[in-house]
């Protein structure tokens, strides 16, 4: 009962967590949401008015409101004219009253204009939700993304293929992700792994100083800097990989499956490999510190002078010993590989998360901007929780004190 209690208050916490990230997430995404949409209905409005001047000057401002008047007047809009308030609705289905108004001077052009954008903006302020007060609004949105929930996104992404909503647009760019980056911290982490060990094992040995020099230039490197490097050589010089490594397969590929995973393997070997390149040292060199302060432990001491092969006390006591960090690492390492890299995908020309949330930026699309950090809070908080489970099951001294 001591260690189901204990994980059942752990994940108690990640569902508060999850709640006030998403809420203080959605206080300030909806502040942004209010400076974006008032900049979008500023645009709309001029849209509006030029197209109903468009059909015809003071006419083209008159058939626009005659077209819109039951709005206008569910809307209650109303317009001063020599200090006196007229609704709207009831000016402009009144042709005596307009008339009278017109023999005093008044500018009917002006008076219409002033309609047509009060109108316009109270049509696009319910459109966007802006006509409920802020903290209605925050508790609103926070439901919604919690629910899945956040429409349609404000901009459209044809690279992204086809989609319904904004985490069904987020699903397709995550899924690309981690085509790429996943794979690729998969086959480095492996790689890492042994020879951080083995780097441990001979420390100060050739393996360990040449992994650890090359590692660490590597590593100095850019990213991207280096795929612009990698592209140059093995693209436009020996023209082995393609430049770019999102392309579309044809019809007579995409119904084959080992046609296709060969394509995508083609495709995406440029990329992958420089991604190995840049991080295996580092990883490597982060396992060997790991491994290398547990293995100058007691009980290592014991276990060589009870006459146990190197390789025994390497895998079955000094890797057990050195798994929970090593897991956490590994572990906390993937969640960013759901989400990407914003240059790096960029120069390979690769749409997934980090390309999306680029776009995003740019083009202001809040739904696309709080689905993406809401993903990100899902999968942290998954992963802690899946650690809390494996740190269980690799320290036996978790489990012993919780279960006191």
């Amino acid at each position: 009962m001591g260690l189901a209690t204990y994980m059942i208050g752990r994940i108690s916490t990640a569902i508060v967590v999850m709640l006030v990230a998403t809420f203080i997430c959605s206080i300030a995404f909806n502040a942004l949401m209010e400076i974006n949409v008032t900049q979008r209905i500023h645009m709309t409005v001029e849209e509006e008015l030029q197209k109903a001047l468009g059909g015809g000057g003071l006419q083209g401002l008159l058939n626009f409101i005659q077209f819109h008047l039951k709005e206008i007047k569910q809307y209650k809009i109303k317009v001063n004219v020599f200090n006196e308030t007229y609704m709207c609705s009831v000016l402009f289905s009144n042709k005596t009253l307009l008339n009278n108004l017109k023999e005093k001077g008044v500018d009917i052009e002006g008076v219409a204009k002033d309609c047509i954008e009060k109108y316009v903006i109270e049509r696009e302020k319910r459109r966007w939700g802006l006509d409920k007060p802020y903290i209605y609004r925050v508790f609103l949105y926070t439901y919604k993304t919690l629910t899945f929930n956040l429409g349609t996104p404000f901009g459209t992404y044809k690279q992204y293929g086809e989609y319904e909503d904004t985490f069904s647009l987020l699903i397709n760019a995550m899924s690309r992700s981690i085509m790429l980056f996943t794979v690729a911290y998969a086959i480095n982490m492996l790689i890492a792994l042994y020879l951080g060990l083995y780097m441990a094992k001979g420390a100060g040995g050739k393996l360990d100083r040449t992994v650890s020099v090359i590692g660490m230039t590597a590593h100095s490197f850019p990213l991207y800097w280096v795929g612009l490097i990698m592209i140059f050589i093995f693209s436009a010089k020996l023209n082995l990989f393609p430049s770019r490594a999102w392309e579309s397969p044809p019809p007579q590929i995409a119904s084959n499956t080992f046609s296709l995973i060969s394509w995508w393997a083609y495709h995406l070997a440029l990329p992958i490999l420089t991604i190995v390149l840049i991080a295996i040292g580092p990883n490597a060199y982060v396992v060997r510190n790991m491994v290398l302060n547990v293995m100058q432990e007691d009980f290592v001491m014991v276990a060589r002078a009870k006459g146990l092969s190197e390789k025994r006390i390497l895998y079955k006591h000094v890797l057990r010993a050195a798994s929970p960090p090593i897991v956490t690492s590994v572990l906390l390492g993937l969640v960013n590989t759901f989400f990407g890299a914003i240059i790096s995908e960029r120069v390979f020309q690769w749409p997934g998360m980090g390309m999306l949330y680029w776009l995003a930026i740019n083009s202001g699309d809040i739904p696309v901007l709080m689905g993406l950090n809401f993903m990100f809070i899902i999968l942290f908080i998954t992963i802690k929780i899946l650690l809390d489970i494996i740190y269980c099951i690799l320290d036996p001294r978790i489990r012993t004190e919780r279960s006191r």
